[in-house]
């Protein structure tokens, strides 16, 4: 199941979205919570979108996933 790959805690860093995204092969992040329920995606254009805004790369992802 390679889209296990791609989960991430909400808590985790930009920095380890990015990661992620490298070694998952896939071009999406799954966001969970401390309860391991989803709350969340994040693509590299979030990350982007982010980086551009000035964030730091080690800004929790939770700022800047899409919720809906």
């Amino acid at each position: 199941m390679t889209w296990k790959k791609a989960l991430l805690n909400k808590k985790s860093s930009i920095f380890d979205a990015i990661k992620n995204l490298e070694e998952s092969a896939l071009q999406i992040v799954f966001v969970l919570n401390s309860s391991k329920n989803f709350v969340g995606t994040l693509t590299d254009g979030d990350i982007r979108a982010s980086i551009l805004k000035g964030l730091k790369l080690n800004t929790p992802i939770e700022k800047i996933m899409n919720k809906k």
